[in-house]
């Protein structure tokens, strides 16, 4: 079996987003999008959600639990990655999710550190 890695896993994610939309036609959202491109440098949201207007209305960063940097959905530097893209693309809501867990932030929130803007956590798997 080849070796799964973050950008394979984001497509069969998006696929699968695609898939609920067609199904679900009375949801918020028009399509879900790999590997957008940011405004500055060379880094990419893994994962963008569009409104039925195209507008990007969620983006977030995946890491596999068994690398170093996808040990948790609250590592400071992913959280970090994920809320820059999040604010440079004026996106309300961002992402950090390890496979494992899944955890939703605020982008913006007055007078809250970063850290403090997380609004929900979900398990994904039994595994954590």
């Amino acid at each position: 079996m080849p070796e799964i890695n973050e950008w394979t896993f984001a497509s069969d994610v998006c696929k699968t987003i695609q898939g609920i939309i067609a199904e679900n036609p009375d949801l918020p959202f028009s399509e879900a999008k790999v590997e957008q491109g940011s405004k500055t440098g060379r880094k990419r949201r893994d994962l963008t959600l569009y409104d039925r207007e195209s507008r990007p209305v969620l983006t977030g960063e995946i890491k596999l639990p068994d690398r170093p940097d996808g040990q948790s959905p609250y590592a400071g530097p992913l959280v970090d990655d994920a809320f820059d893209k999040a604010n440079a693309k004026g996106v309300e809501h961002f992402f950090t999710w390890n496979v494992n867990r899944f955890v939703l932030w605020k982008t913006f929130e007055a007078g809250k550190p970063i850290a403090e803007r997380d609004l929900e956590h979900f398990n994904v798997t039994s595994i954590t």
